[in-house]
């Protein structure tokens, strides 16, 4: 189920208790960072993967330390 921005995600987060989100990183009104750390405050046994177009360091590492279980690139292709 695709939100347009982060606060979307933290209500519906609260709504449906997912085991598991893939929570994009840039999003307006609050950010995928942001709302990772107020999904995981609420639910801690919620998994989150940080899902972003940008492989800067600085973002994937504030991610995971927001408490993200891991990250993909968008433009991730599958090797045959």
């Amino acid at each position: 189920m695709k939100r347009a921005n982060g606060h979307e995600a933290i209500v519906l987060a609260a709504e449906i208790q997912p085991h598991l989100i893939l929570m994009g990183i840039r999003m307006p009104v609050v950010d995928g960072i942001e709302a990772t750390r107020r999904i995981l405050s609420e639910s801690p046994d919620t998994k989150i993967v940080a899902l972003t177009t940008f492989e800067e360091d600085e973002l994937i590492e504030s991610c995971m330390s927001a408490g993200a279980v891991g990250y993909l690139l968008k433009d991730l292709r599958r090797k045959n």
